[in-house]
This record gives structure tokens, C-alpha cells and sequence, in this order.
């Protein structure tokens, strides 16, 4: 191999590099964004639709699957939320709590007993919040 071509083969190389990176920022960023838009579903788009609403709604509801299939905010309240979320524990309920400002809400959280104070439990249901860390910063 000449010295021509290892210049040459050094510059795709190096523009390959500065191609890739400048891709996987822009992807980085419309996927982002993308997300930030979904407001439906058990994960993100629960949050974010909770982001959205916290200051608005009168009546909150935070707990797990028991919260969020059978306790109906509309019933309650004319501008309530339900947060309760499948599968998520009391921390994650009060990482959410600790978003809002202070301005008089009725907040409903739903325990289950046994759930409480786990001794086996390992915060994996916060690893949810971790996608909404530069939001939750912003607010």
C-alpha cells in the first residue's frame, strides 16, 4: 500500500467517523423528540401525559395496577389523572409526587400492604424515570 493510498483510505475514514457521529446525534435527537409526543401507553407516554396535566388536575392518583384499573378519576373529579401504573411500587409513585408544585391537589395513593416495604425490593420500576431525566431537570 502506498502512501497515496493509506491518505486517502485515513480520510474515508475519518469522514466515516465524523459521518457517523453526526448521524447518531441527529437520530439521538429525533427519537427525543418523537417520545416527548407520545402520551398514550404504560410507559413513557403515561408520564409524559402526566407532565403535561400535573398542574391542571384537582385529584391525582398514584399507585400500581390496583390504582390504575380500578379507580376511575372521572367519576371523582372533573380534572383528575390517574398515574396509578402496572407493576410499579410506592417509589416510583413518590418520585412523581415530588414533581408537583405546591398548589392544593387532592393526591389518592394506593398501597398494597404487602408491597410497602418489600425487603427484596431493588427500585428497578425508577429505572423507568431514567428516559425523563432531562424533562423532570427542566420543570
Amino acid at each position: 500500500m502506498s502512501k497515496g493510498d493509506l491518505t486517502i483510505l485515513c480520510r474515508w475514514l475519518f469522514f466515516f467517523v465524523i459521518f457517523s457521529i453526526i448521524s447518531d446525534r441527529v437520530l439521538h435527537s429525533l427519537l427525543v423528540h418523537l417520545g416527548d409526543q407520545i402520551k398514550s401507553g404504560q410507559a413513557i407516554g403515561k408520564v409524559n401525559h402526566y407532565l403535561e396535566v400535573k398542574e391542571d388536575s384537582d385529584l391525582i392518583v398514584f399507585g400500581s395496577s390496583r390504582a390504575n384499573h380500578n379507580l376511575i378519576t372521572d367519576k371523582l373529579s372533573i380534572n383528575g389523572f390517574n398515574m396509578g401504573v402496572d407493576g410499579r411500587s410506592i417509589a416510583y409513585a413518590v418520585s412523581l409526587i415530588e414533581l408537583l408544585d405546591d398548589k392544593k391537589q387532592v393526591i389518592i395513593l394506593h398501597i398494597t400492604p404487602g408491597n410497602a416495604f418489600k425487603p427484596s425490593y431493588e427500585a428497578e420500576d425508577l429505572e423507568a424515570l431514567i428516559t425523563i431525566k432531562s424533562k423532570i431537570h427542566s420543570i
